[in-house]
């Protein structure tokens, strides 16, 4: 009976949470692409990665077709691990008009997705009976916010938009270990990951956001277990990114 509320429960408010998303795309739905800020950086960058797939390169560390042929390492010095899904689309020749909303609509999902798993997650460490409700209502508050409507539509930084849906899960998670959840280290190494592969200075953000919790809870930090656990999400999150990191502080020290 409980089993069948809960799964009740999630239908209801992912009901409620994918019309969220459909309200907040309606922008995209317009003629032609939303010009923004950022919008052709970004689409060079897609563009570049295309390129890079069409003459062999994987990963593509430089987008070759710009500055005349020389090209710029534009995938040494921005992580763009997510832009691959709009280059590959562009791959199999979809045109941008129908590349950029699919990938803005993605970017929706997941961030609505992502974050209300993290705020279900808050609600559970704290023994919260209605943790799925408060959750999605949290979610839909999160991915309504004005700063990420600005990052979709006025700025187009889907860098920080990716981020942004990744930040909740690392944070709660992180808290999460703190408090003894050990078993969640694996889902902050994913959220940090999210993170760190789409947007460099919300990944020092996010640093910094954790010395803060570790330094209030310097006590708990320094605990046998949590301290094991903290440093596996700490080694898998470096290995799983050595792939990046090590070309970015190469050309970075140079």
């Amino acid at each position: 009976m409980k089993a069948s509320i809960m799964t009740s429960k999630k239908m209801f408010w992912s009901i409620i949470l994918v019309s969220c998303a459909i309200i907040i795309v309606l922008p995209l739905t317009s003629d032609g692409i939303y010009v923004a800020d950022d919008l052709l950086f970004h689409l060079n960058r897609i563009e570049g990665i295309k390129e890079g797939l069409l003459a062999g390169q994987f990963p593509v560390r430089i987008q070759a077709y710009q500055l005349n042929g020389y090209g710029i390492p534009t995938g040494i010095f921005y992580p763009d691990l997510f832009l691959y899904f709009p280059a590959l689309l562009r791959f199999f020749g979809l045109p941008y008009s129908i590349v950029y909303p699919v990938f803005s609509v993605f970017i929706i999902l997941m961030t609505i997705i992502t974050s209300w798993c993290a705020f279900s997650l808050l609600m559970k460490y704290g023994n919260c009976e209605n943790y799925v409700s408060i959750g999605a209502m949290a979610a839909a508050l999160y991915v309504s916010y004005w700063y990420y409507f600005m990052d979709l539509y006025q700025r187009a930084d889907v860098g920080e938009a990716i981020a942004l849906a990744f930040m909740p899960l690392a944070i709660v998670s992180f808290l999460g270990i703190i408090y003894g959840h050990f078993g969640q280290w694996p889902i902050t190494v994913i959220a940090i990951t999210g993170v760190f592969q789409s947007h460099l200075l919300s990944t020092i953000f996010l640093a910094v956001i954790f010395l803060v919790i570790g330094a209030f809870y310097w006590r708990r930090v320094f605990r046998k277990e949590q301290c094991i656990a903290i440093a596996k999400l700490v080694a898998c999150s470096f290995l799983i990114n050595l792939w990046f990191l090590l070309p970015f502080l190469y050309f970075f020290h140079h």
